[in-house]
Formats: C-alpha cells, sequence, structure tokens
C-alpha cells in the first residue's frame, strides 16, 4: 500500500507542479492566488502577499466576491490584502 500511496503523492506533486508553471505562463492573467503555500520540492509559490496560509498551523482564507457589474475582488484574510478585478 506504501508503494501506491508514495507513487500517487508523486504524481499529485507533479501535476500541481504543471499547474502552477501553466498558470505562471498564462499571458491573460493577472495574479494567481493560494490558499496554502506549497512545500513540495522544488515548488515555486506565487508571491508570499497571494498566500493565505504559510504554514499549516493556520486557517486563514481567500473571499471571492462578484459583483453585478461583472467585476470581482479577492481578500486575502492574513494580509489584509485586496483587489478589484475589471470584467471582460
Amino acid at each position: 500500500m506504501g508503494r501506491i500511496i508514495g507513487a500517487r503523492t508523486k504524481l499529485l506533486v507533479a501535476l500541481l507542479a504543471a499547474a502552477f508553471d501553466f498558470l505562471r505562463d498564462a499571458d491573460d492573467l493577472e495574479d494567481v492566488w493560494q490558499l496554502h503555500l506549497s512545500e513540495n520540492e522544488g515548488a515555486e509559490n506565487f508571491p508570499t502577499e497571494n498566500i493565505a496560509n504559510l504554514d499549516t498551523q493556520t486557517a486563514y482564507w481567500l473571499k471571492i466576491s462578484a459583483h453585478r457589474d461583472g467585476t470581482f475582488s479577492v481578500l486575502n484574510g492574513r494580509t489584509g490584502k485586496s483587489k478589484m478585478c475589471a470584467s471582460r
């Protein structure tokens, strides 16, 4: 069983790394916000002001609010950083 879980974990780490690379290379994204800091080996996290939880001992949140005019906002509960995003 341990080998299966280990293989699954390695696959998940590889998939997450590929997802981060994809997001980092996307030309039309303004920001990426993370709920938790990735501690995976070789992880290249996004800026810490966009990460709600920097360790496993905290339980901060990201609040995403959609508005009637098509805009939305993101608020990091740990840092208080907020960003308003225009509609497309």
